[in-house]
């Protein structure tokens, strides 16, 4: 009886390996055009930027390619759909490149965008439709990573519509000024600020080191204050 149970169990896994063995088609196309968007946003910079074939070589046209596979890109176990992007890592875009918030929206599971990588790629979001709210299409977002980009102070109303937030990181960027925390404690889930190495990037608070604020919700955010530049 034991035996039975075993093999059956093993069929079942085997069942879903087989069926979850790439990413679904609608994800793997958005991928695609996330990629052509960036060849064209870094030849709009810079007229000897790599084309399409030569950036993020395992993203390619190639149907029978397993995407959740691909260089940056990380799926769920289950349904093999998109629930983390980390591209940067595997190209170098030109200074302050922006990035059409849009192309995100088919991941409908994505809980964590890195858009860290060599310093200063990434300069601007922007969604000519959406607007400051288009992550709220990412409603499983949990991760946002901005470090080693040169967003100025304009990046901050996004952030705010990304209500499923845990973590937002904005290690050095080119933000001057009061950093508003006050701003973000309407995101609920929101625990972690990170500024780390913001020369010139401070708290509108007081002198300590981090600070753990308490609302009403009985939620919490920690923010790291600075390191002291000469």
């Amino acid at each position: 009886m034991e035996r039975k149970v075993y093999l059956i169990w093993v069929i079942i896994v085997l069942g879903q390996i087989h069926v979850y063995k790439s990413c679904i088609e609608e994800e793997r196309k958005a991928l695609l055009n996330l990629k052509t968007y960036l060849a064209s946003e870094g030849s709009r910079q810079h007229h000897h930027f790599p084309t399409f074939d030569y950036i993020l070589h395992t993203w390619t046209n190639d149907t029978t390619s397993d995407c959740c596979k691909w260089e940056g890109v990380n799926c769920t176990l289950t349904s093999a759909q998109v629930n983390g992007l980390a591209f940067l890592e595997y190209m170098y875009l030109p200074d302050k490149a922006l990035l059409n918030l849009s192309l995100l929206h088919p991941f409908e599971e994505l809980r964590s965008l890195n858009l860290s990588g060599a310093e200063y790629q990434f300069g601007g979001l922007f969604d000519d439709v959406e607007g400051y709210k288009s992550l709220r299409k990412l409603r499983n977002l949990e991760v946002l990573d901005f470090s080693l980009d040169a967003f100025d102070n304009s990046i901050f109303p996004f952030p705010k519509a990304a209500t499923s937030l845990t973590t937002l990181l904005f290690r050095r960027n080119s933000m001057d000024g009061p950093f508003p925390v006050k701003r973000f404690v309407c995101l609920y889930y929101l625990l972690t600020i990170s500024l780390r190495s913001s020369a010139r990037q401070e708290l509108e608070m007081d002198n300590q080191q981090s600070y753990l604020i308490h609302s009403q919700l009985f939620y919490s955010i920690v923010v790291e204050k600075p390191r002291a530049f000469p």
